[in-house]
């Protein structure tokens, strides 16, 4: 059914079939007006042979909704007008294909309608349902080697590079929170820790991360717990921790397990003073939140359009030096054929991945070696009375150029309602005292029950680690 989309200089109705014939007449239409504007001779041939002459790059987007759709190909005009960003003779051209929460029909449109159409990046956003959509498009694209820039998927699985080796991301995967949890903890002088996450990817790259981090900030994992996804029975675990002197807990968990785990806080009375949590940005929705915890929330995780703006205009200063620097070659034009992979297609991945806006849409825009965002920018919020209070935040000084967290402990209301900060850890108030028998310092005798102790003898359990038992003296 046809839809209307909009942008700075047109609105029409357009079926997907004629996008690529409108965008050829509206172009043309374009050059001609602005050329006229600067020309008094009246003459188009000069504009159409201009025209002819230029290079096209397609670039493709899988987008959510119609109000993006025509966002994307507004910003799409922005670039091709913007002064210094392409090469002279250069024109981006937008091709898009609506979300589908089925994964499957999703990579089927990628293949029928953007990579037959020769795209050479491809912006990608989230399904209102669903979480593999992404990944279908991450997958196919990657086969292809063309560049996928995904705007709100989070799932720490697409930092595998053996999987999407294509893939970059405006947005930090879940695992990502591992660092700022570090920084809070040496900002509160907290030097050990009890780690408890799921068995899911998610789960276990956070681990891994954070357990890096914390062996360079000389942090002690006391304890981790693992449990899976769905089965989030972990009572006995977090009984044994209360033999432990670490008071510190973080939690990775989604939003459905954590409703349970916290509730397996509440019945064995860990929330209580004393204590400390730090959950992830998940588990922070759950209902059965207590009060007392931490935990973070990304910045600009929700603005949709501020993404898809700092996303396009890192492919414009990606192909820029990609054209000034390689010699380009055509992208893939079916998913029908296999011939030598793309090379063109790998070069621009690294070159957008060197790509930086100091001052995008979403704050500092940066990459790693893996693609994924760095410089996110978060807030920490405590859980006060059950509504979540802003006591810092984590963000990027253009200053110092690099990344700062301020915290107001003195607004923090810990476990407990505590407006004094905890240790971390408990003191011992009870001892155990040890003793070897030794004549004449200590005598020791056998018995097989304490009421054969005398009035001046102590009863005194006795064990034989070799025996693995224990008897009475």
């Amino acid at each position: 059914m046809p839809h209307t989309v909009k942008s700075g200089f047109f609105h029409w109705n357009k079926k997907p079939d004629l996008q690529y014939d409108v965008q050829m007449a509206l172009h043309t239409i374009l050059f001609c007006i602005l050329f006229s504007a600067q020309q008094h001779d009246g003459s188009i041939g000069g504009v159409a042979a201009a025209y002819e002459n230029s290079k096209i790059f397609k670039i493709g987007a899988v987008l959510s909704s119609m109000e993006n759709t025509a966002y994307f190909f507004q910003l799409i005009e922005d670039v091709n007008h913007e002064p210094n960003m392409l090469p002279p003779g250069v024109i981006l051209y937008a091709a898009i294909v609506p979300m589908n929460p089925n994964p499957i029909r999703t990579a089927q449109k990628v293949c029928e309608d953007l990579i037959s159409a020769t795209v050479y990046a491809v912006i990608i956003s989230h399904p209102n349902n669903g979480e593999l959509s992404p990944a279908a498009v991450s997958y196919t694209c990657g086969f292809y080697n063309i560049p996928v820039i995904g705007i709100s998927s989070r799932d720490s699985s697409l930092s595998d590079k053996n999987l999407h080796a294509s893939f970059l991301r405006t947005v930090p995967p879940y695992s990502h929170q591992a660092d700022v949890w570090i920084e809070l903890l040496k900002f509160l002088h907290y030097k050990c820790v009890v780690f408890i996450h799921s068995s899911d990817n998610n789960g276990r790259y956070t681990l891994g991360r954070f357990q890096n981090l914390a062996d360079k900030a000389k942090i002690k994992l006391d304890d981790v717990i693992e449990y899976e996804p769905g089965f989030t029975d972990i009572i006995q675990d977090l009984e044994k921790t209360k033999d432990l002197h670490c008071r510190v807990f973080i939690l990775y968990a989604n939003t459905e397990d954590a409703e349970s785990i916290f509730r397996e806080v509440e019945q064995l009375k860990m929330n209580s003073p004393g204590y400390i949590w730090v959950v992830s940005e998940q588990a922070l929705l759950a209902s059965s939140r207590p009060d007392g915890i931490l935990a973070l929330t990304l910045v600009n995780a929700s603005d949709t359009t501020g993404h898809i703006w700092d996303s396009v205009y890192i492919i414009g200063l990606g192909l820029r030096d990609l054209i000034h620097n390689e010699n380009i070659t055509d992208a893939p034009d079916s998913c029908g054929t296999v011939g030598k992979p793309w090379e063109t297609g790998k070069q621009f991945v690294e070159y957008l991945k060197a790509q930086s806006l100091l001052s995008g849409k979403t704050g500092r825009v940066a990459f790693d070696e893996k693609g994924d965002r760095l410089n996110s920018e978060y807030d920490i919020v405590n859980v006060v009375d059950g509504r979540t209070v802003k006591v810092g935040y984590y963000t990027f000084s253009k200053v110092q150029m690099k990344m700062n967290l301020q915290l107001n402990v003195t607004n923090i209301r810990w476990p407990g309602n505590q407006a004094t900060k905890p240790l971390g850890y408990i003191v011992p108030t009870h001892l155990k005292v040890v003793t070897t028998e030794e004549k004449p310092f200590v005598w020791a005798r056998p018995v097989e029950s304490e009421d054969e102790c005398k009035e001046d003898e102590i009863p005194c359990p006795r064990a034989n680690s070799s025996l693995r038992k224990s008897s009475s003296i």
